[in-house]
């Protein structure tokens, strides 16, 4: 005889049933709980196979866990799960399952101790589910977002986690933790004892550590972003102890290290491969121990980072293979040439310098970074063969271009503005609107919906800037609505520059920026990168999400298509300022940055420019320039702020500034 199905049980202020309390006593294996507004207290599933079901609240009135599940196969789905308890010792949550084939899908967790937490919860799932963490507090004292213990085939999928401690999972083999963005925590993801594990296009920024795995086996992290991890060790991703790990297709941007290697492999006769990765604009690029074995680098890119290898307590990674199958990476200081043209240099790219040997073994002598003391030193490493340090790296095949990987998360948060290892990171991921979160006094509403119906897209609320005891700013505000250009207009040296950094988050600063939108940022001058400008403008987009497709037609727009093949190096000014135009315009982002962008450019250039932005604001972008040629301002402003000594004189419509710029004519006169 086929069991039937039990009826289901609504809960609501008018219905028979007016508890989740008395529906859980009342409730038959395989019912259903339909809850439709909130319920306070603290609530216990001991039938097997019930579903709860929102849309509705459950409160836990501050005390205790908010949920607990004691019964294999629950679901629980469409709740707001929120004020749980705060007792480290019996671990309060706002989930718990204690029990296997938990289902846990689109809830809501906020201010609880620990969000969700299964233990001995075999086979059970977390999905697209939002849990934030009690961001008023230390991190060390917020609780974990999602904890995991003892918990095989587990699937996290789907999840949004912000300001809460860690995403932690313990002795759970099998476990796939994809399509995550976790962001303000202390470790992004942390493993430990969990083999057979997957790590996939997740999306982990503004953490400590992105991810960190230790004492495992079998591991695949995949597809993966990594940026702006910048805690005390700052990785993107570190393996400790972990074999037969695979690291592919992930993108480190903007960490302290992009990957860290600690006796990974640890057992006799497993790898560590790492492909197709870049590491681009951090600190260091890949660090690790000197004794590793087994690890191999193949079709990477190494894209201006600070140092793009480091060996810790110094020596060599003799047990490296850069080159394995005569397939090298790309290394963007390489300095070697192509002569036949297959895309890989005729020279090793070798990686050696004493002043970073001497870093790596004092970590204090970071300090001499930039330097002119470090820079003697590598001077004299490559003069006189009594001070050669050893060879880093050895790639013999080393690729003439980048890859960037093609299945890396978007970056949702793109336009929010992030620490910098050095100025070439300013210049050219500011450039792409690639910038990731630096500091609270820079906000950045990028919810498009909310987005469109706002008027203003830049608020500047009382900005001060001082250098020691002289005043760079002084008490500057004013809003720029979408659609609208305001120009920053006065001398060299009036902050024009350094308002603009503050805007985009870039240096330190007293006040408040509010940003409603991503953005774009052209500086004065791009660098003169040496790779074509096909290639910056695809990697630049790639590092947005955008298509080659998307890059191609940008170098079109830009009058650049027949200049695709040259060298950026090669480009003329005006064109090099065009490139940058484009590619911050990438995707039609709510707000341009421009620093001076038609200074010394001959007449076709910066008619090209201006007319693109006059298209930008017809589609409502908000741009803010600085200038100080007054005809630049004519052509495109709607207001000018006229600065000079840090301050913002004045704020007035373009016919006025025409007005006031004739009468200096006529008074030279």
């Amino acid at each position: 005889m086929t069991p039937t199905t039990p009826p289901a049980i609504a809960v609501c202020d008018r219905c028979d049933v007016r508890t989740l309390a008395g529906a859980l006593r009342m409730a038959r294996a395989g019912a259903t709980i339909a809850v439709r507004d909130q319920q306070r207290g603290n609530f216990v599933v001991r039938v097997p196979g019930v579903t709860i079901a929102g849309p509705a609240i459950l409160d836990g009135a501050g005390r205790g866990t908010v949920l607990t599940i004691d019964a294999p196969g629950v679901t629980v789905r469409d709740l707001t799960i929120r004020n749980g308890g705060a007792d480290f010792v019996g671990m309060d949550a706002g989930v718990r399952s204690n029990a296997r084939n938990t289902t846990l899908d689109r809830l809501q967790v906020s201010d609880t101790l620990f969000g969700i937490y299964l233990a001995r919860a075999n086979r059970s799932v977390i999905e697209d589910s939002r849990i934030e963490g009690r961001s008023w507090l230390a991190v060390p004292v917020r609780g974990d977002a999602i904890r995991v213990w003892y918990s095989q085939g587990t699937r996290i999928t789907g999840n949004r986690v912000e300001d809460a401690r860690d995403d932690l999972i313990w002795f759970s083999d099998d476990t796939v933790f994809r399509r995550n963005t976790v962001s303000g925590g202390r470790y992004g993801v942390h493993l430990m004892y969990s083999n057979h594990v997957t790590i996939g296009s997740n999306a982990i920024d503004g953490c400590e550590v992105g991810s960190y795995g230790m004492y495992s086996r079998y591991w695949v992290i995949e597809n993966n972003l990594f940026s702006n991890n910048r805690g005390s060790t700052g990785y993107g991703v570190g393996l400790k102890a972990v074999d037969d790990a695979v690291v592919r297709g992930n993108a480190f941007v903007s960490n302290h290290s992009g990957a860290y290697i600690d006796n990974s492999p640890s057992l006799t006769g497993s790898k560590v491969r790492l492909e197709g990765n870049v590491f681009a604009y951090n600190e260091v690029g890949v660090e690790s121990l000197p004794s590793e074995q087994n690890v191999t680098f193949t079709g990477n890119a190494f894209v201006d980072n600070y140092r793009q290898v480091a060996v810790l307590g110094g020596g060599s990674l003799g047990g490296v293979a850069w080159t394995p199958g005569g397939r090298g990476n790309y290394w963007s200081d390489y300095a070697g040439y192509d002569r036949s043209g297959d895309g890989v240099g005729d020279m090793p790219y070798r990686e050696r310098s004493l002043y970073g040997s001497l870093a790596d073994m004092n970590p204090r002598l970071d300090l001499l970074a930039y330097s002119p003391a470090a820079s003697a030193l590598d001077f004299a490493g490559r003069a006189l063969p009594l001070f050669t340090p050893p060879v880093l790296v050895d790639d013999t095949a080393p690729s003439m271009r980048p890859t960037y990987p093609s299945a890396v998360p978007r970056i949702g948060r793109a336009g929010s503005s992030g620490p910098l290892a050095a100025v070439g990171f300013f210049t050219l991921a500011a450039s792409f609107g690639v910038l990731v979160r630096m500091r609270p006094r820079i906000r950045s509403d990028r919810r498009r919906a909310e987005r469109a119906e706002a008027s203003t897209a830049i608020e500047v609320r009382v900005i001060r800037k001082r250098y020691g005891k002289a005043t760079a700013l002084e008490d500057v505000a004013f809003d720029v609505a979408g659609g609208e250009a305001i120009v920053l207009w006065g001398p060299n040296g009036s902050g024009k520059t350094t308002l603009i950094r503050c805007m985009l988050g870039i240096v330190e600063f007293e006040g408040e920026v509010v940003r409603h939108g991503a953005f774009g940022y052209v500086p004065q001058q791009l660098p003169a990168f040496d790779m074509r400008a096909r290639d910056l403008a695809t990697f630049a987009g790639a590092l947005r999400g955008f298509t080659k497709r998307s890059c191609d037609e940008a170098l079109r727009l830009a009058g650049l298509w027949e200049a695709q093949d040259r060298s950026v190096a090669e480009l003329s000014g005006g064109q090099r300022q065009r490139l940058s135009v484009a590619i911050a315009s990438l995707g039609a982002p709510d707000i341009l940055f421009l620093d001076e962008p038609t200074v010394g450019l001959d007449l076709e250039s910066k008619r090209t420019i201006l007319q693109h932005l006059r298209k930008a604001k017809e589609r409502g972008t908000a741009i803010v320039i600085a200038t100080h040629i007054p005809g630049d301002v004519l052509e495109i402003a709607d207001r000018v702020a006229i600065m000079s000594d840090g301050r913002v004189r004045a704020i007035v419509p373009k016919s006025e500034f025409a007005q006031m710029m004739e009468r200096q004519r006529e008074d030279a006169s």
